[in-house]
């Protein structure tokens, strides 16, 4: 398992640092090779009209378009020969003209990529549009849930955790694992009725069986729903709902960073430092539970 976390890092590493910074960089590759093709057919134009008037065109004029048509197998020469100068000349400028139109469209993709990241390294906030709720959330969920070393969720029912046969697996293998608390701020029964309306009684059972104490209810903390995850040991990260004006439901991620690092300490004591709500019933020191008004 410790080798997996630190393959985990590596990949980590080499997406952040070589993957994307060179999609960040693709509009000045792009812009580069823009470039040796307008040159190129610059150049094929002047040339075609130094041949038009049966001159011979400079050889600094010839030299780049026989540089590029060299890698196809031809030159200036043949294709006049053959007359397809003028053919590969229009090509050429239409090529061009809509490289230059797709440009802007390529450098703000870029721009947007570069901008992220940026927010993500210094502040490592990440918000990710969800635009079919109860699937691509969940995704986004199950993407940071894997490979935790401890996860607490905060919620109201928690029946939706088996709505996704992936996530599903990877909850019953987390609290099995004993690195998984569930703290509810509805009451035990009403927890326990959702799962039944969706047939997940067993699924329940077999939570609520792995998790005894861990599985909490009528926290207090009403409308609270979130998720903290500690990974690599000592790092955590901390997942919500975000909304704006432009989308109104995001995934949001708080990822380690040097601006955030401080904030996820202080939610990573405040979920750790109290046991928020009661047990199961089956699993309070008293027997009893209590039943908070839904």
């Amino acid at each position: 398992m410790g080798a997996w976390k630190y393959f985990k890092r590596a990949g980590f590493f080499v997406w952040f640092s070589v993957v994307e910074r060179v999609f960040a960089r693709l509009n000045l590759i792009f812009l580069a090779v823009l470039v040796v093709w307008s040159v190129a057919a610059i150049c094929l134009v002047v040339t075609h009209i130094f041949l038009v008037f049966n001159k011979t065109p400079p050889f600094i004029v010839q030299f780049w378009p026989n540089l590029i048509l060299g890698w196809f197998g031809t030159s200036v020469a043949n294709l006049k020969t053959a007359g397809n100068y003028g053919v590969i000349v229009a090509d050429m400028i239409a090529v061009c003209a809509f490289s230059f139109a797709v440009l802007p469209l390529i450098q703000g993709l870029a721009y947007k990529v570069r901008l992220k990241r940026q927010v993500r390294d210094e502040f490592g906030f990440e918000f990710i549009p969800v635009k079919r709720p109860g699937d691509d959330d969940l995704l986004q969920m199950l993407k940071r849930y894997r490979g935790a070393d401890h996860l607490t969720i905060f919620s109201g029912g928690f029946d939706w955790l088996g709505n996704k046969e992936k996530m599903k697996k990877e909850i019953v293998k987390l609290a099995r694992d004993g690195k998984l608390r569930l703290v509810s701020f509805r009451s035990e029964e009403h927890v326990k009725n959702k799962f039944t309306e969706k047939s997940y009684q067993q699924f329940f059972d077999e939570l609520l069986g792995y998790l005894k104490e861990e599985f909490r209810f009528e926290s207090g903390l009403m409308e609270i729903k979130c998720s903290v995850i500690r990974v690599f040991g000592t790092e955590y990260r901390f997942l919500f709902r975000q909304s704006s004006n432009v989308d109104p439901f995001n995934a949001g991620f708080l990822s380690s960073s040097k601006c955030s690092r401080e904030l996820l300490h202080i939610l990573s004591t405040f979920t750790q430092a109290k046991k928020w709500g009661q047990p199961a019933v089956q699993f309070s020191p008293t027997g009893q539970g209590t039943k908070m008004r839904d």
